[in-house]
């Protein structure tokens, strides 16, 4: 067993300190959002209630400008249910 990836693992698990960014930040400014742009945005609102590993997927999301594949639209809304929050899309 890679010791690495268990340590990756374990930090990944650690709730979200709700300030850490782990992909470059969008620009600032106005742009056009998706509805799971606004979504992702509006769950990482919950900061330390969310893991690194869901923090780390909703950054992804809220700077993606493709729509979502179906492995992402299924974890966008487990992450949703288990903060007891409606999408926005």
């Amino acid at each position: 067993m890679n010791l690495s990836s268990d340590k990756e693992m374990s930090e990944a698990m650690n709730p979200w300190d709700g300030s850490r960014w782990f992909v470059p930040k969008p620009a600032s400014g106005w742009r056009l959002a998706s509805m799971s742009q606004v979504t992702a945005k509006q769950l990482l609102r919950h900061g330390n209630r969310l893991s690194n590993w869901d923090a780390r997927f909703l950054q992804t999301v809220l700077v993606q400008t493709g729509p979502l594949d179906a492995g992402q639209r299924y974890w966008m809304n487990r992450i949703a249910e288990a903060l007891g929050e409606r999408e926005a899309a």
